[in-house]
């Protein structure tokens, strides 16, 4: 019973070409360090959207929504039938685009 654990990130991320490809470039190592670092983004990124804008800097939001589209996006090339839930979650982050 000296099996190594998976990451769930490892076991999901093996259908795809592009999944593939970033399973060859990272390893079973960078994806298990992967797995927590999209939760910790999605918990930390709206926090910090909030703040910039209640404080009005739309540098800050945009750059907090580009990145949480573009993890969004990448779960929806990696993983096998994801799509329609990346983009509903893009949709979501739209809540905090800046007015005008």
């Amino acid at each position: 019973l000296n099996a190594q654990p998976l990451s769930a990130l490892d076991t999901y991320v093996r259908h795809t070409v592009v999944a593939r490809y970033m399973y060859g470039i990272l390893g079973p190592t960078g994806l298990r360090y992967m797995t927590p670092t999209v939760v910790y983004a999605e918990m930390f990124c709206a926090p910090v959207a909030l703040a910039g804008s209640y404080f009005r800097k739309n540098t800050i939001v945009y750059g907090v929504i580009l990145l949480m589209w573009f993890m969004h996006v990448g779960i929806a090339v990696t993983m096998r039938n994801t799509v329609l839930l990346s983009l509903v979650a893009n949709c979501a982050w739209c809540i905090y685009l800046p007015e005008g």
